[in-house]
């Protein structure tokens, strides 16, 4: 059954990141030119960067719910088919854009373009075509981390491996080493999956692995935070992020239904890849000319647009074609 507040939980969280980067982190890094802060929406706005780390609470709670129920390939080709077709479309519009109004903070080449494509261009040596693109290497080592639990038909386990993911975190939390899936934003992908297991399975486990993720999660969420920002907001929403994902556990809340709550999941995810560099080109070409107020509105419809297009030209029009490959790519011989 779809949950449905989870989907407006998601869309929350891509409207927060965009929030931070309209309003506060690209007037800060220069990405943005000809506006200035308004301090009382930028004083706000400056925490929208935690809609990353809701973000991936999600996807761990959407992937130890569902993957078990797959196969290693069948779990390739559903995350091959939920993240490529839009992220090819919004990579190439934004390079469209950056070709335009890059100037030399977000202009582009044909070889950056090319890397991009596997979503992880550093493997090629060349940046990200948007920086919001960052976050997508981690999604991509967390499905693969799951592709091999399913491979080695460890899938019934799931719920047990969430509980025990967090408590070996903490044992490698004072470790030297970056141990992968073990430290960092991976707490919030543990802490997805240990709510999921809350879910799914509930166990008297459940309750000290849940702990053990709140305090990693705050702890590495207060320690990362830039200095002016209050500690006391900042791990407050981090609990509120685990009682949002709590509440589905309660059939009252995770068998509401909400209107366009589909809609709101799958535009989550385009508004999220297009709304950065694009927003940032946008602002500065038209606020000389429209002014702030008008350059903000007309860069909110002109993303929420491309976001809906993205979605259903991209998407769902030609979704026959991509399943078609995505399952072509996944069942070829070896």
């Amino acid at each position: 059954m779809r949950l449905e507040l989870l989907d407006y939980v998601r869309l929350s969280a891509a409207l927060a990141v965009l929030w931070f980067h309209y309003c506060f982190n690209g007037i800060a890094n220069g990405k943005v030119t000809g506006l200035t802060h308004t301090p009382l929406l930028a004083g706000a706005a400056q925490y929208g960067y935690l809609g990353v780390a809701l973000f991936f609470m999600i996807s761990g709670y959407v992937i130890f719910l569902s993957a078990a129920r797959r196969t290693a390939i069948e779990f390739v080709g559903s995350r091959m088919l939920r993240l490529f077709p839009a992220f090819w479309a919004a990579m190439l519009t934004t390079a469209l854009f950056a070709t335009a109004w890059g100037g030399d903070k977000m202009s582009v080449s044909i070889p950056q373009i090319i890397a991009n494509s596997i979503m992880v261009p550093s493997v090629f040596g060349y940046a990200p075509v948007d920086g919001v693109y960052w976050t997508l290497k981690y999604e991509i080592i967390f499905y693969l981390s799951v592709t091999t639990l399913l491979g080695l038909r460890l899938g019934a386990y799931l719920p047990q491996i969430a509980l025990v993911w967090p408590l070996v975190q903490l044992v490698l939390s004072e470790s030297h080493n970056n141990f992968a899936l073990m430290s960092g934003w991976y707490c919030f992908f543990a802490a997805g999956s240990c709510l999921a297991a809350m879910k799914s399975s509930p166990t008297p486990w459940v309750l000290p692995a849940l702990m053990v993720s709140l305090f990693l999660c705050c702890k590495f969420a207060v320690t990362t935070a830039r200095p002016e920002l209050s500690h006391l907001v900042v791990g407050s929403l981090i609990v509120l992020f685990f009682i949002l994902l709590a509440l589905l556990s309660l059939p009252k809340f995770s068998e509401l239904r909400l209107p366009g709550a589909a809609y709101a999941a799958a535009l989550s995810y385009t508004i999220y890849l297009v709304h950065a560099h694009i927003g940032y080109m946008t602002l500065s070409q038209l606020s000389p000319i429209i002014g702030p107020v008008g350059a903000y509105l007309a860069t909110l419809m002109l993303v929420f647009g491309l976001a809906v297009a993205i979605h259903l030209l991209v998407e769902r029009r030609l979704r026959p074609f991509w399943t078609w490959l995505f399952h072509f790519a996944n069942e070829r011989p070896s």
